[in-house]
């Protein structure tokens, strides 16, 4: 499930700004669900899992991956600021 919210909610790594509405969000999970029903065709039972909260040793790894794209954007921003 963390991969078919993660590619629904955030469709575009590359624009830390980008936001989608939480009706936007579930569409697209439904949306996805039901494209999974008809490639894999269920005969009685369709199981999926969730996980839980990311760990923090995860969190920690990741988190300056996500600060240098923050980082980054802002220094585009400022870039063409000063290009105006």
């Amino acid at each position: 499930m963390n991969g078919i919210i993660h590619n629904c909610s955030l469709p575009n790594d590359t624009d830390a700004h980008f936001r989608l509405s939480e009706d936007k969000i579930f569409l697209a999970i439904f949306n996805y669900i039901d494209h999974l029903f008809l490639k894999i065709r269920p005969q009685k039972v369709f199981f999926m899992a969730v996980d839980g909260k990311i760990e923090k040793c995860h969190e920690f790894f990741h988190f300056p991956v996500h600060f240098s794209l923050i980082e980054s954007v802002l220094h585009e921003k400022k870039e063409r600021k000063t290009q105006n």
